[in-house]
């Protein structure tokens, strides 16, 4: 099979309120979605979406990364084994980590389409057929007890709660209240997103007063700090923006770990979130597929990788697509519930309604 075309399509949906990143909140999230063609007339769909504040390049040098590339891919025979394999002879080698995501995940739905085989079982040794979702709530949601409590009457298998945002000791004494009404019941994840200085995530701690936690998320501005913070407070730790790091010193730098937490849109190609579990695995941690606020056409691939790394069925983060007021994608993932039946998305085809959207580039 050869890729005889291609098209970009820019993308907005409006989310239901605004999303706090570094330095602003937004209220709509931007992305491409890309358009594969094949020789036999099968069409695969990727997503290449930085999210602003987080990802490491802009929207704009994701695309220009793209057009540069996509006319070069004409005629390319597509093989999924070199698609995912660590090899230089990748296309996608230098790309920015978005773009580099989308255009792999075009290239394996083009290949999952025509062969009729999902995503999770060209990845995956033996993935699962069905993924839950953890819930994703702020500590300075003003109805935060409230909703947790809600979440727990409908049987959430976790709830994800972003900290990091105020004050540590007053922001420690809600969480530590929250946590005896969902005691036993529903996992509690807190992520500050490197937000504190060992003193302030100490402050957060010693107000937790020890209350059960899943894990903590990147507690520290410095990772440096890490490894004295897990061994003073005993921490269930998990890694997320550490990993890329350039002096990052592997897994068990910052001491026992219980999670990884893996953004495929910006660690880049496929194959490196596959490595990454795979290293999780070996040292004894689990795999957490996270999204950032993508479209159906994103969130899909997401909810495949998550059957295909999820050895202990942990509840995977992509409740951040709830966030979305209106998808300009019917990607057939489920409305409610906190469970994903993987078989019933493989009978559904993404319906991207391209006259709602611009057309950026094709050839």
């Amino acid at each position: 099979m050869k890729i005889e075309r291609f098209a970009l399509y820019r993308y907005f949906n409006l989310l239901h309120r605004p999303l706090p990143v570094p330095g602003a909140a937004i209220t709509e999230r931007e992305g491409v979605l890309l358009q594969l063609t094949a020789d036999s007339g099968e069409v695969g769909w990727g997503e290449i979406a930085p999210l602003a504040g987080v990802s490491p390049e802009s929207l704009s040098e994701a695309v220009d990364a793209s057009v540069a590339l996509l006319p070069a891919l004409r005629g390319v025979v597509l093989d999924a084994q070199l698609i995912l394999s660590p090899s230089t002879e990748s296309p996608c080698i230098g790309l920015p980590p978005s773009a580099a995501f989308g255009v792999e995940c075009a290239m394996l739905d083009l290949l999952c389409s025509a062969s009729r085989v999902p995503l999770r079982r060209v990845c995956g040794v033996n993935p699962a057929n069905t993924i839950r979702v953890n819930a994703l709530l702020s500590v300075e949601d003003e109805t935060l007890e409230e909703r947790a409590a809600q979440l727990n009457e409908e049987g959430v298998p976790a709830i994800k709660i972003k900290i990091g945002r105020g004050d540590p000791k007053e922001e420690g004494e809600r969480v530590r209240n929250l946590a005896r009404t969902v005691t036993g019941q529903t996992p509690l994840r807190l992520d500050a997103n490197r937000a504190w200085e060992l003193s302030e995530a100490e402050l957060f701690l010693a107000a937790l007063q020890a209350a059960p936690v899943e894990y903590f998320e990147e507690p520290l501005r410095d990772s440096s700090g890490l490894p004295e913070l897990v061994r003073r407070w005993d921490l269930p730790l998990a890694l997320d923006e550490s990993l890329l790091e350039p002096d990052f010193g592997g897994l068990d730098a910052a001491g026992p770990i219980a999670a990884v937490v893996l953004k495929p849109s910006r660690l880049g190609r496929v194959g490196t979130t596959l490595n990454w579990a795979q290293q999780a695995c070996d040292a004894g941690a689990y795999s957490v597929i996270s999204s950032l606020y993508e479209s159906g056409v994103g969130t899909r691939v997401l909810a495949q990788l998550a059957a295909c790394v999820n050895t202990k069925d942990v509840p995977c983060g992509l409740d951040p697509h709830r966030w979305i007021r209106e998808d300009i994608v019917d990607a057939g993932l489920p409305a409610g519930g906190w469970q994903i039946d993987l078989e019933q998305i493989d009978r559904t085809i993404p319906v991207v309604e391209t006259g709602r959207l611009e057309e950026i580039s094709n050839g």
